[in-house]
Protein backbone atom coordinates (compact mmCIF):
# COMPACT_ATOMS: atom_id res chain seq x y z
CA UNK A 1 0.00 0.00 0.00
CA UNK A 2 1.19 3.70 -0.48
CA UNK A 3 -0.31 7.26 0.09
CA UNK A 4 -3.55 7.85 -1.51
CA UNK A 5 -3.16 11.89 -1.56
CA UNK A 6 -0.62 12.56 0.73
CA UNK A 7 3.15 13.58 -0.88
CA UNK A 8 1.73 13.18 -4.70
CA UNK A 9 2.10 16.98 -5.01
CA UNK A 10 5.83 17.47 -3.80
CA UNK A 11 7.08 21.37 -3.80
CA UNK A 12 10.34 21.92 -3.59
CA UNK A 13 12.39 24.66 -2.48
CA UNK A 14 16.41 25.23 -1.45
CA UNK A 15 15.65 27.31 1.37
CA UNK A 16 12.83 29.02 3.40
CA UNK A 17 12.73 30.68 6.43
CA UNK A 18 10.26 27.75 7.42
CA UNK A 19 7.94 25.12 5.34
CA UNK A 20 4.89 26.31 7.64
CA UNK A 21 5.76 29.77 6.39
CA UNK A 22 5.75 29.47 3.31
CA UNK A 23 2.59 27.13 3.10
CA UNK A 24 0.66 29.70 5.07
CA UNK A 25 1.30 32.36 2.65
CA UNK A 26 0.23 30.39 -0.11
CA UNK A 27 -3.27 29.69 1.55
CA UNK A 28 -3.14 33.19 2.50
CA UNK A 29 -2.85 34.03 -1.11
CA UNK A 30 -5.29 31.45 -1.94
CA UNK A 31 -2.89 29.41 -4.08
CA UNK A 32 -5.29 26.33 -4.83
CA UNK A 33 -3.61 23.32 -2.84
CA UNK A 34 -4.87 19.61 -3.23
CA UNK A 35 -5.68 18.28 0.27
CA UNK A 36 -1.70 16.09 1.23
CA UNK A 37 0.49 18.70 -0.68
CA UNK A 38 3.60 18.97 0.79
CA UNK A 39 6.43 21.79 0.98
CA UNK A 40 9.38 20.34 0.97
CA UNK A 41 13.31 22.40 1.40
CA UNK A 42 16.97 21.52 1.68
CA UNK A 43 17.46 24.20 4.39
CA UNK A 44 14.88 26.21 6.65
CA UNK A 45 16.36 29.68 8.08
CA UNK A 46 14.15 29.81 10.92
CA UNK A 47 13.00 26.23 11.50
CA UNK A 48 10.21 26.38 14.13
CA UNK A 49 9.21 24.47 16.96
CA UNK A 50 6.87 24.32 19.70
CA UNK A 51 6.30 27.93 21.43
CA UNK A 52 8.46 30.33 19.00
CA UNK A 53 11.68 27.48 19.67
CA UNK A 54 14.10 26.74 17.02
CA UNK A 55 14.88 23.45 15.07
CA UNK A 56 18.18 22.49 14.02
CA UNK A 57 18.80 21.10 10.44
CA UNK A 58 22.08 20.85 8.49
CA UNK A 59 20.83 21.51 5.12
CA UNK A 60 20.27 18.45 2.91
CA UNK A 61 20.50 16.09 5.81
CA UNK A 62 17.01 15.83 7.54
CA UNK A 63 13.33 16.02 6.20
CA UNK A 64 11.93 19.12 6.59
CA UNK A 65 8.93 19.12 5.19
CA UNK A 66 4.89 20.64 6.11
CA UNK A 67 1.91 19.16 5.14
CA UNK A 68 -1.81 20.29 4.61
CA UNK A 69 -4.42 18.51 5.71
CA UNK A 70 -8.29 19.37 5.47
CA UNK A 71 -10.04 18.19 8.38
CA UNK A 72 -12.94 19.93 8.33
CA UNK A 73 -14.85 16.88 9.53
CA UNK A 74 -12.89 17.91 12.95
CA UNK A 75 -14.29 20.28 15.92
CA UNK A 76 -12.01 22.51 17.50
CA UNK A 77 -12.63 20.74 21.03
CA UNK A 78 -11.41 17.58 19.27
CA UNK A 79 -8.31 19.16 17.18
CA UNK A 80 -5.40 17.49 19.51
CA UNK A 81 -6.53 14.38 18.27
CA UNK A 82 -4.55 15.93 15.23
CA UNK A 83 -1.63 15.53 16.78
CA UNK A 84 -2.10 12.17 18.04
CA UNK A 85 -2.91 10.70 14.86
CA UNK A 86 0.45 12.10 13.40
CA UNK A 87 2.60 11.26 15.73
CA UNK A 88 1.32 7.80 15.93
CA UNK A 89 2.76 8.03 12.19
CA UNK A 90 6.04 8.99 12.78
CA UNK A 91 6.28 6.44 15.51
CA UNK A 92 5.03 3.68 13.58
CA UNK A 93 7.61 4.90 10.43
CA UNK A 94 10.52 4.77 12.89
CA UNK A 95 10.07 1.93 14.65
CA UNK A 96 9.36 0.36 10.97
CA UNK A 97 12.79 1.18 9.74
CA UNK A 98 14.74 1.62 13.30
CA UNK A 99 13.64 -1.74 14.37
CA UNK A 100 13.63 -0.24 17.68
CA UNK A 101 10.92 1.30 20.22
CA UNK A 102 9.79 4.80 19.62
CA UNK A 103 8.22 7.14 22.05
CA UNK A 104 6.24 10.30 21.60
CA UNK A 105 6.85 12.92 24.35
CA UNK A 106 3.87 15.23 25.25
CA UNK A 107 2.52 16.72 23.32
CA UNK A 108 3.80 15.53 20.23
CA UNK A 109 8.23 15.33 20.17
CA UNK A 110 9.06 11.89 19.51
CA UNK A 111 11.91 10.28 21.28
CA UNK A 112 13.95 7.16 21.01
CA UNK A 113 14.85 6.36 24.46
CA UNK A 114 16.08 10.33 25.82
CA UNK A 115 16.51 11.92 23.09
CA UNK A 116 14.60 13.34 20.73
CA UNK A 117 14.47 12.94 16.80
CA UNK A 118 11.85 14.59 15.74
CA UNK A 119 9.26 17.48 16.19
CA UNK A 120 6.39 18.53 14.93
CA UNK A 121 4.27 21.67 14.64
CA UNK A 122 0.28 21.97 13.84
CA UNK A 123 -1.06 24.94 12.74
CA UNK A 124 -4.47 25.40 12.38
CA UNK A 125 -7.15 27.18 10.74
CA UNK A 126 -10.77 27.48 11.62
CA UNK A 127 -14.07 28.09 10.51
CA UNK A 128 -17.15 28.19 12.83
CA UNK A 129 -16.35 25.41 15.50
CA UNK A 130 -14.77 23.27 13.24
CA UNK A 131 -11.27 22.62 11.39
CA UNK A 132 -10.45 23.90 7.98
CA UNK A 133 -7.10 23.25 7.33
CA UNK A 134 -3.84 22.02 8.63
CA UNK A 135 -0.52 22.88 8.11
CA UNK A 136 1.04 19.90 10.12
CA UNK A 137 5.11 20.59 10.13
CA UNK A 138 7.80 17.91 10.46
CA UNK A 139 11.35 18.00 11.33
CA UNK A 140 12.85 14.58 11.01
CA UNK A 141 16.28 14.21 11.92
CA UNK A 142 18.18 11.73 9.60
CA UNK A 143 21.76 12.06 8.33
CA UNK A 144 22.80 14.62 10.72
CA UNK A 145 25.84 13.61 13.16
CA UNK A 146 26.75 16.92 14.62
CA UNK A 147 24.06 19.53 16.62
CA UNK A 148 24.93 22.49 17.31
CA UNK A 149 22.33 24.38 19.14
CA UNK A 150 22.06 24.32 22.96
CA UNK A 151 19.17 21.44 22.46
CA UNK A 152 19.72 19.22 25.41
CA UNK A 153 19.15 15.80 23.78
CA UNK A 154 19.26 15.45 19.60
CA UNK A 155 19.82 12.44 17.80
CA UNK A 156 19.10 11.30 14.36
CA UNK A 157 18.37 8.04 12.41
CA UNK A 158 22.14 7.78 11.33
CA UNK A 159 23.49 7.83 15.31
CA UNK A 160 21.14 5.53 16.23
CA UNK A 161 21.62 3.04 13.14
CA UNK A 162 25.37 3.52 11.78
CA UNK A 163 23.54 3.97 8.23
CA UNK A 164 23.32 6.80 5.73
CA UNK A 165 19.82 7.10 4.48
CA UNK A 166 18.32 8.08 1.36
CA UNK A 167 15.65 10.90 2.52
CA UNK A 168 13.53 10.39 -0.97
CA UNK A 169 13.25 6.80 -0.72
CA UNK A 170 12.19 7.19 2.96
CA UNK A 171 9.63 9.91 2.46
CA UNK A 172 6.82 7.61 0.37
CA UNK A 173 6.77 5.07 3.45
CA UNK A 174 6.59 8.15 6.03
CA UNK A 175 3.48 9.99 4.08
CA UNK A 176 2.16 6.47 3.99
CA UNK A 177 1.94 5.93 7.61
CA UNK A 178 1.04 9.58 8.34
CA UNK A 179 -1.75 8.91 5.98
CA UNK A 180 -3.34 5.80 7.29
CA UNK A 181 -3.71 7.31 10.88
CA UNK A 182 -5.08 10.62 9.41
CA UNK A 183 -7.61 8.47 7.74
CA UNK A 184 -8.25 6.75 11.00
CA UNK A 185 -9.03 9.89 12.30
CA UNK A 186 -11.71 11.01 9.66
CA UNK A 187 -13.06 7.15 10.46
CA UNK A 188 -13.64 9.01 14.18
CA UNK A 189 -11.35 6.16 15.16
CA UNK A 190 -11.06 8.83 18.13
CA UNK A 191 -10.71 5.50 20.78
CA UNK A 192 -7.93 3.89 18.85
CA UNK A 193 -6.16 6.78 17.95
CA UNK A 194 -5.68 7.93 21.79
CA UNK A 195 -4.73 3.73 23.09
CA UNK A 196 -2.42 4.05 20.92
CA UNK A 197 -0.73 7.52 21.60
CA UNK A 198 -0.91 6.74 25.38
CA UNK A 199 0.42 2.90 24.55
CA UNK A 200 3.51 5.30 22.78
CA UNK A 201 3.62 8.16 25.70
CA UNK A 202 6.93 8.70 26.93
CA UNK A 203 7.48 8.35 30.44
CA UNK A 204 3.43 7.02 30.79
CA UNK A 205 2.48 5.70 34.22
CA UNK A 206 6.33 6.02 35.19
CA UNK A 207 7.59 8.55 38.95
CA UNK A 208 9.65 11.47 37.33
CA UNK A 209 10.79 14.86 37.75
CA UNK A 210 8.74 17.41 36.50
CA UNK A 211 8.67 21.46 36.80
CA UNK A 212 5.05 22.45 37.68
CA UNK A 213 4.06 25.86 37.36
CA UNK A 214 7.91 26.67 38.58
CA UNK A 215 8.06 24.21 41.23
CA UNK A 216 10.31 20.84 41.07
CA UNK A 217 7.76 17.88 41.78
CA UNK A 218 7.47 14.09 41.74
CA UNK A 219 4.37 13.15 39.35
CA UNK A 220 3.22 9.76 37.02
CA UNK A 221 1.61 10.57 34.04
CA UNK A 222 -1.71 9.18 34.10
CA UNK A 223 -3.93 10.57 31.06
CA UNK A 224 -3.94 13.18 28.20
CA UNK A 225 -7.55 15.04 28.12
CA UNK A 226 -9.64 15.23 25.13
CA UNK A 227 -8.00 18.97 25.21
CA UNK A 228 -4.65 17.84 25.04
CA UNK A 229 -4.49 18.65 28.72
CA UNK A 230 -1.77 16.34 30.35
CA UNK A 231 -3.13 15.20 33.40
CA UNK A 232 -0.28 14.03 35.93
CA UNK A 233 -1.12 12.38 39.27
CA UNK A 234 0.70 14.17 42.31
CA UNK A 235 0.58 13.97 46.31
CA UNK A 236 -2.09 16.29 45.85
CA UNK A 237 -4.36 14.26 43.54
CA UNK A 238 -4.78 14.63 39.80
CA UNK A 239 -4.34 17.65 37.91
CA UNK A 240 -4.22 18.57 34.60
CA UNK A 241 -1.77 20.75 32.53
CA UNK A 242 -0.93 22.88 29.91
CA UNK A 243 2.14 22.94 27.70
CA UNK A 244 3.18 25.96 29.35
CA UNK A 245 2.93 24.87 33.06
CA UNK A 246 5.17 21.98 32.94
CA UNK A 247 8.63 21.43 32.08
CA UNK A 248 9.57 17.32 31.52
CA UNK A 249 13.63 17.14 34.16
CA UNK A 250 15.77 15.32 32.24
CA UNK A 251 18.76 13.73 34.30
CA UNK A 252 22.45 14.93 33.60
CA UNK A 253 24.89 12.31 32.64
Amino acid sequence: MSAIFTGKNIIYFNRVTSTNNVLSEMLSNSKPLAEGSVIMAEEQSHGRGQHGTFWEASPGKNITISILYKPEFLTIEKQFYLSMAISIGICNFLEDVLNTKVKIKWPNDIYVGDTKIAGILIENSLIGSYLKSSIIGIGLNVNQEIFNSNAANPCSMKLLSGKEYNINELLPRLFEEIEIQYLNLKAKKLPYLKERYLSKLYRFGEDAMYKVKGKTLKCNISDIEESGKLVLLTEEGLCSYDTKEIEFIFKIN
